[in-house]
């Protein structure tokens, strides 16, 4: 029974191999990450979805490399082809959903309290709230 198993787990691991060994560098992000942006989780859980999806990639990743091109740097390799462009997409992702949640803030602020603030404290507070966005835009 337990020879069976092991042989069973070897088949499908060898499989595994062999369908990641024969893909094309260029194919390995379609065929291995499996990570979208979902807007209705948290900041904090889409960056933990996002961790666990890139470690598996880097995984699968290693062993192509490593099949592929061998040993040597192949760290530094996965690093900056393949794992270097994905987190800085979700950087991106990550100032994008930070801009628009600010910016959505900034416009409850001004139909809320338009009436209840002078002229002058408003015009600051305007000004203020524009250089911030700017900078998030940058």
């Amino acid at each position: 029974m337990t020879g069976a198993l092991v042989e069973t787990i070897g088949r499908i691991i060898s499989a595994d191999d062999a369908e990641l060994f024969a893909l094309k560098d260029t194919e390995l992000r379609a065929a291995r990450f499996h990570w979208e942006y979902d807007s209705t989780l948290s900041m904090a859980r889409t960056a933990y979805e996002f961790y666990q999806c890139l470690a598996l990639y880097a995984r699968a990743c290693e062993r192509w490399e490593s099949h592929h091109n061998g040993y040597v740097c192949v760290v530094e390799r996965v690093r900056e082809k393949y794992l270097m462009p994905e987190i800085n997409n979700f950087l991106k992702i990550h100032q994008e959903y930070c801009t628009k949640d600010v910016g959505f803030a900034l416009n409850v602020l001004r139909n809320e309290f338009v009436n209840n603030v002078s002229d002058e404290d408003w015009k600051n507070a305007l000004t203020l709230a524009d250089t911030e966005l700017a900078k998030l835009s940058k």
